[in-house]
């Protein structure tokens, strides 16, 4: 899994694609999620450190990253690596 290089991102939440000037926001949970994939961590590094930040057990934070990522694929900010 990898996110689009040129993707910038707020500390607001705010997303930009500069290639293509599409913008995006996202709550604090998918700020996390997007810093994590930018950081090159596993989904399974993810649920663990969104775990201890929140109060969700893992079951729904994996779930929840899940739809996130299914997202980011369908605006084609998330690339599937083979």
């Amino acid at each position: 899994m990898k996110l689009i290089r040129d993707l910038a991102l707020s500390e607001s939440g705010f997303v930009f694609l500069p290639t293509t000037g599409e913008t995006f926001t996202v709550n604090e949970q998918g700020r996390a999620v997007i810093l994590a994939l930018q950081s090159n961590k596993s989904r399974s590094e993810i649920i663990a450190a969104l775990s201890e930040d929140y109060d969700a057990d893992a079951p729904t934070i994996q779930r929840d990253i899940e739809d996130f990522l299914a997202q980011l694929r369908q605006y084609q900010l998330l690339i599937e690596e083979a």
